[in-house]
């Protein structure tokens, strides 16, 4: 069954946790079409900054490229299926974590490269593309997001206009993402899967 996230608790995601993920998800064996660590990044990033409602059931099947709820052969056992979940969720608790910060903080994960439409694309362009997958699945509120966020949106689109191994841009990409995500995490009006924002406490 689908998971209920509000049952997981809090859950710690270190830098090995993350290592073992992309190792995880780069090994044989996964649906074709299946996210890398760095496409997985966009999309996860995407519903932490993005007011995107949807249950797991709905969302967590577009990482191994399957339709409805069916679990592939790769965490299909119990176990398996239950460490893969907490993995996916700590990884979207960490990103909060950092976004909720006095100072917020965000760097994306652009260690894999990824082919789009069978050529080979650099790191940014694969994590756009996660980016993209997740607002495909409930892009709601465009019409009264702000031109800062509307503007933060297209910066992540322009990598997805020049796919193939070529430079996509004169600055670096990860300082255009970083800087889009924040300003994203400015405005967001919830956390996507992790529920509500938190109430702020008088005076902050």
């Amino acid at each position: 069954m689908p998971p209920d996230l509000r049952r997981l608790g809090a859950i710690a995601f270190m830098s090995e946790d993350r290592e073992a993920l992309a190792t995880w998800l780069a090994e044989p064996g996964w649906p074709k079409g299946s996210m890398d660590i760095t496409t997985l990044d966009g999309y996860l990033t995407a519903f932490v900054v993005w007011p995107i409602a949807l249950p797991p059931g709905a969302w967590l099947p577009t990482i191994w490229n399957g339709s409805g709820w069916r679990v592939p052969a790769t965490i299909h056992s119990s176990v398996v299926y239950q460490k893969f979940i907490t993995l996916i969720v700590g990884y979207l608790q960490e990103m909060d974590r950092g976004l909720s910060a006095a100072s917020p903080i965000y760097k994306p994960t652009l260690c894999v490269d990824t082919r789009v439409a069978g050529h080979a694309a650099r790191p940014e362009v694969g994590w756009a593309m996660g980016f993209q997958k997740a607002l495909a699945l409930g892009a709601t509120g465009v019409a009264w997001r702000s031109p800062a966020v509307m503007q933060a949106v297209r910066s992540i689109a322009r990598f997805l206009s020049a796919p193939r191994r070529t430079a996509t841009s004169l600055l670096d990409p990860g300082a255009v993402l970083t800087q889009a995500v924040l300003v994203l995490a400015s405005e967001r009006t919830s956390r996507g899967p992790l529920g509500a924002l938190p109430a702020r406490r008088k005076g902050n």
